[in-house]
């Protein structure tokens, strides 16, 4: 395993996050330690997760400490891994393709994103992308598929990649 390997590093863009820098933020989010197959440092296997909100809200879906400990635990990653080259992505849910719905989502992303400066994240590393899942309701949905329809994505996505190999086996 090259799990314990010294990371490249690359003069232009800084060092790359290797697999065991996710493990403290994989523990405060699952509550288990991050098994050896799973590598976030690589392009092809972002590390994810997503915070919910309440129906026509800017607040957080009960129980609201679940998205506030992700915050706090993708913040305390940043932090961390501040010598490393990566940026969190946010990218806001909608259910249907009405204007307003797309904006909706914007400014869900915008509160995430808000939220990680305050704890301390680097605005230049967050981006927001735009709102994704538009459309899949436009007819409808059911209760349960509207309510998972609002919510931010994270996404962790390295900016460089300390596989320098031809087999893809990094660990």
């Amino acid at each position: 395993s090259n799990d314990s390997a010294a990371p490249v590093q690359n003069a232009a863009t800084g060092s790359c996050l290797v697999a065991r820098d996710f493990d403290t933020l994989f523990m405060a989010i699952n509550g288990t330690t991050r098994p050896a197959s799973l590598d976030y440092s690589t392009s092809a296997n972002k590390y994810l997760q997503n915070v919910h909100f309440n129906v026509d809200s800017l607040t957080f879906a009960e129980p609201q400490s679940l998205a506030n400990n992700t915050i706090t635990a993708f913040a305390n990653f940043a932090k961390q891994n501040s010598a490393k080259t990566f940026t969190i992505h946010l990218s806001g849910s909608v259910g249907t393709t009405r204007a307003s719905d797309l904006d909706f989502a914007n400014q869900r992303a915008a509160r995430v994103k808000a939220l990680l400066i305050e704890k301390g994240v680097k605005s230049s590393q967050i981006v927001i992308d735009a709102p994704y899942s538009a459309g899949v309701y436009d007819d409808g949905g059911n209760a349960s598929q509207r309510q998972s329809a609002r919510n931010v994505k994270l996404t962790i996505h390295p900016t460089c990649s300390t596989n320098t190999g031809s087999s893809g086996s990094e660990r």
